[in-house]
C-alpha cells in the first residue's frame, strides 16, 4: 500500500511537471495536439492574439496582415502608438474606407497610418465630415493626397485649435476659403498658439508695416513666418537695424525678400561679421548690400570664402570683388566652372587678362551675360562696325546694351555719317533715343558748318588766284 501511494504521487508530479513543460516550452504544439479541427478558429486566436507589450490585445496577426496588405511598414510605426492605439479590424476597415472614397491612394493611406495612426481613434464620422470638407475646397486628387500624407495631422486636429486660427484669420479681412487657402498652404499654423501669432503680426506693426501690407506679403504669401518664435524674430529685426539707417529701410527689405525673416539672428550676424572681416565692408555698405541683395545673407561664410578663393583663382583683387559683389552679387552664386568659363569667353575673344580686368572694374554685369551674347556683341563692334579693342575696353558699359539696339544704333549712324570718331561709342549706345537724335542733328550741323567754311576758304583762295 505504501509502495502504492509512492508510485501514484510520484506519477502526479511527472505528469504536472510534463504539462507545464508543455505549456510553457511549446503553447501552439500542445494546442494543436489537443484541439480538434473544428476548433482551430479559437486555436489561432489563442495563438495569434499576442499582446503588444503585454496591452494592447487588438494588435494581432490578424491586423498585421490587413495593414501589410495596405503596403504600411510595420516597423516604422511608433511603438507608443503600437501600443496605445485601437487596432482592431473592426476600427481600421470603415475608416480605411471612407479614405478610400475620398480619393486617396494605398501609398498616401499607408503614410497616414505610419505617421498618424490615431486616424484609428477618430470617430467614424467625424472623419467623414473632415473629408468631406477637404474634398470640397477643389483640390485635385494628387494634391489632395500630397497634402493628407505629408500633414496627416490635418485629420486628428482639435477643431477649437481650427477655429481659433480661422477667427483670426478672418478678422484680418480674409474670407473662409481664402483663410482655409492659407491654412493649406502652411497646415502647422494650425498647431500654433494663437498669441505667438499676434505677437509676430505686431512685431511686423513695429517695422510700418500696413494691414494689408502683412496680408498680402506674409500671411496670404508667406504664412510660414507666423509660425516663427517671437524672440528670434524680435532678435532678427534688431539685428537688421544695426545696419540700416532707418526702420523704412528694415520694412523695405523685408517687403522684397520676406523669406529672409527665417533666418536666425545667429545667422545673419555671422554674414555680416564675414562681410566686414573678409571684405573689409564698413556697416553702412553692409546696409546698402542688405538693400541691394538680401540673398547674400542666406548663404553660409563657408560658401562666400569658396566664391572669394574662385575669384581669386582668377586673378582677381580683393578691390574688384567688392566692385562685383555690390553690382552683381548674384556672381557669388557661381560656382568655379562658370566663373572660369566666362573669364575663357573673353580670352577667346582676344582680350587680354589686362583689358579684360578693365571692362570688369567698368562693367562687371559682363559675368552674367551668356557667352553667346558676349560673342555676337563684341564680333559686331569689333569685326563689322571697325571699332578697336581697346575702345570696346574703355566703353565696357555697351555691351549692356541688347545686340537688336548695337546693330539698329550703328545703323542710323552710318546713314548719317561714315566716322566713327564724330560720336562715341558711349554716346552712342547708351543714350536715350530722344537725346541720340539731338547728338546727330548737333553733329550733322556742325559738320555742315565746318564742311560750309572749308567751301568758302577754298573759293576765296581760288578767286585771289
Amino acid at each position: 500500500m505504501i509502495l502504492g501511494l509512492f508510485l501514484s504521487s510520484k506519477l502526479a508530479r511527472t505528469t504536472v511537471w510534463i504539462v507545464e513543460k508543455a505549456i510553457y516550452a511549446a503553447p501552439a504544439q500542445f494546442i494543436s495536439n489537443r484541439c480538434s479541427n473544428r476548433h482551430h478558429i479559437i486555436k489561432n486566436q489563442f495563438i495569434g492574439c499576442r499582446c503588444y507589450s503585454g496591452k494592447n490585445r487588438t494588435w494581432n496577426d490578424q491586423s498585421r496582415i490587413y495593414l501589410q496588405a495596405l503596403g504600411v511598414d510595420i516597423s516604422k510605426i511608433d511603438k507608443v502608438h503600437l501600443r496605445n492605439v485601437s487596432w482592431s479590424i473592426e476600427k481600421m476597415k470603415p475608416r480605411i474606407r471612407l479614405l478610400l472614397e475620398a480619393g486617396l491612394d494605398k501609398n498616401s493611406i499607408s503614410q497616414i497610418i505610419t505617421h498618424r495612426p490615431t486616424i484609428f481613434d477618430i470617430e467614424e464620422n467625424a472623419l467623414r465630415i473632415r473629408l468631406t470638407f477637404f474634398n470640397s475646397l477643389g483640390l485635385s486628387q494628387s494634391k489632395l493626397c500630397k497634402l493628407l500624407s505629408e500633414e496627416s495631422f490635418l485629420l486628428t486636429y482639435q477643431e477649437s485649435d481650427a477655429q481659433q486660427l480661422l477667427s483670426f484669420l478672418q478678422s484680418r479681412d480674409l474670407d473662409k476659403f481664402k483663410a482655409w487657402q492659407v491654412i493649406l498652404s502652411c497646415p502647422r499654423l494650425i498647431n500654433v498658439d494663437i498669441e505667438s501669432i499676434y505677437q509676430v503680426v505686431n512685431l511686423l506693426k513695429d517695422i510700418d508695416m500696413t494691414e494689408v501690407e502683412i496680408n498680402n506679403n506674409i500671411i496670404v504669401s508667406h504664412p510660414d513666418t507666423l509660425l516663427l518664435p517671437f524672440m528670434q524674430l524680435k532678435k532678427l529685426l534688431q539685428v537688421m537695424r544695426s545696419y540700416l539707417p532707418d526702420v523704412a529701410a528694415v520694412k523695405k527689405v523685408i517687403f522684397n525678400d520676406p523669406p529672409l525673416l527665417q533666418l536666425t539672428h545667429v545667422a545673419f550676424g555671422n554674414v555680416a561679421k564675414w562681410l566686414n572681416q573678409s571684405l573689409e565692408l564698413a556697416d553702412s555698405n553692409i546696409g546698402l548690400l542688405l538693400l541691394r541683395y538680401p540673398k547674400i545673407f542666406k548663404m553660409s561664410c563657408e560658401s562666400l570664402d569658396t566664391s572669394v578663393e574662385h575669384f581669386q583663382s582668377l586673378g582677381i583683387d580683393l578691390e574688384l570683388i567688392r566692385r562685383i559683389l555690390f553690382s552683381e552679387p548674384a556672381c557669388f552664386t557661381y560656382g568655379y566652372d562658370v566663373l572660369a568659363d566666362k573669364f575663357r569667353t573673353l580670352f577667346k575673344l582676344k582680350f587680354s587678362e589686362k583689358q579684360i580686368k578693365m571692362m570688369l572694374h567698368s562693367n562687371p554685369s559682363i559675368l552674367v551675360y551668356s557667352q553667346d551674347s558676349l560673342e555676337q556683341k563684341c564680333n559686331y563692334l569689333i569685326n563689322e562696325m571697325g571699332y578697336s579693342y581697346q575702345i570696346v575696353v574703355e566703353n565696357a558699359g555697351v555691351l549692356s546694351c541688347s545686340l537688336k539696339k548695337i546693330v539698329s544704333r550703328c545703323q542710323r549712324w552710318q546713314h548719317k555719317s561714315n566716322n566713327k570718331e564724330l560720336l562715341s561709342l558711349t554716346k552712342l549706345l547708351l543714350t536715350s533715343d530722344r537725346t541720340f537724335d539731338k547728338d546727330i542733328l548737333e553733329i550733322i550741323r556742325s559738320q555742315g558748318s565746318k564742311n560750309s567754311e572749308k567751301l568758302s576758304q577754298t573759293e576765296s583762295n581760288e578767286g585771289g588766284l
